[in-house]
């Protein structure tokens, strides 16, 4: 069984639209290796749709001239065939490596499939490409993973079907060594979360390397843990919880009583945005709270009314 938040509206092909070497006026030279795009504000006419090749082709976009290239066809899981593929479900989540070396896309049924890009020509590959099962590596992630933003081979998740998996455990894979990892087991840290799983995660950049995630509900809606650590020391943590209104096991002095929707972590691994649920956002508040709070004392709270 995969987690994660529905979906509406996913395209059976994914396209990108890349840029390829250096940037050139709308009048540019129409050389393979240099990226052409109209750039004024003329209207234009809505062109009759191009007839996208199969994956591994690019498309010239007819009004615009940016070249778009095809990721994933019918075919891109031969033992899967004609499935839906998308990018990651939360605008926050990071679906490329540091370096811009890997990303990934999610089939409809919540596998993840990486792909090797290479940035001079545009083009995806699948890594391990197979002609039959699942075409190539997947990742063994229930949930949607998040690609470090300090080192371009690793990506973060929480892995399912593999030996100590208990959907509680934060963990990565190293595109170097095609290897797991485990960072953070979650039952060590917070007691009676049996039947429980973690809800999403994401990381950060600079010289410490954070790692956030919220956790604690049998389903959506319902987590109220969010812990934040040090990679490289996950002792150094803070875990937060949103139902009890403590920090570390402490009493905060502001009261939240939200359960979470879902969380996300700026860049800089500072602060925490905490997304409450519906059902939190009504009563004599009719509005969503967004709350930032510091990773580090002292918690700092920022409130606003969302229209």
């Amino acid at each position: 069984m995969r987690y994660g938040v529905p979906v509406v509206g996913v395209a059976l092909a994914l396209f990108m639209t890349v840029r390829i070497g250096a940037q050139s006026s709308a009048a540019a030279s129409s050389s393979s290796d240099t990226y052409k795009a109209v750039v004024d504000r003329l209207p234009r006419a809505k062109p009759a749709l191009p007839a996208p090749g199969a994956a591994g082709t690019a498309t010239t976009d007819p009004v615009f001239s940016s070249r778009i290239y095809r990721v994933t066809d019918g075919t891109t899981r031969p033992g899967a065939l004609n499935r839906s593929f998308r990018s990651p479900s939360s605008p926050h989540q990071n679906a490329w490596s540091a370096s811009g070396t890997y990303f990934y896309v999610a089939s409809g049924d919540g596998t993840i499939i990486p792909f090797k890009f290479d940035a001079s020509k545009g083009t995806a590959q699948r890594l391990q490409a197979s002609a039959s099962g699942d075409g190539g590596l997947v990742l063994r992630f229930y949930i949607e993973p998040e690609f470090s933003r300090v080192s371009d081979s690793l990506i973060y998740g929480s892995t399912s079907g593999i030996s100590g998996s208990t959907l509680r455990t934060i963990d990565q894979y190293d595109f170097s060594t095609g290897l797991y990892a485990r960072l953070l087991d979650l039952d060590t840290i917070v007691p009676g979360l049996s039947g429980t799983y973690i809800g999403g995660l994401a990381a950060s950049d600079g010289s410490v390397e954070r790692i956030m995630a919220f956790f604690g509900g049998t389903s959506q809606d319902l987590h109220h843990y969010v812990i934040v650590f040090n990679k490289t020391n996950p002792s150094s943590r803070q875990v937060l919880d949103t139902k009890a209104n403590t920090l570390n096991g402490l009493p905060i002095s502001f009261p939240l009583n939200i359960s979470l929707h879902h969380a996300a972590m700026d860049h800089s691994g500072r602060y925490v945005m905490l997304y409450s649920t519906w059902t939190d956002q009504s009563s004599t508040r009719k509005a969503a709270l967004r709350r930032s709070i510091s990773a580090r004392y002292p918690i700092r709270v920022r409130v606003r009314s969302m229209a």
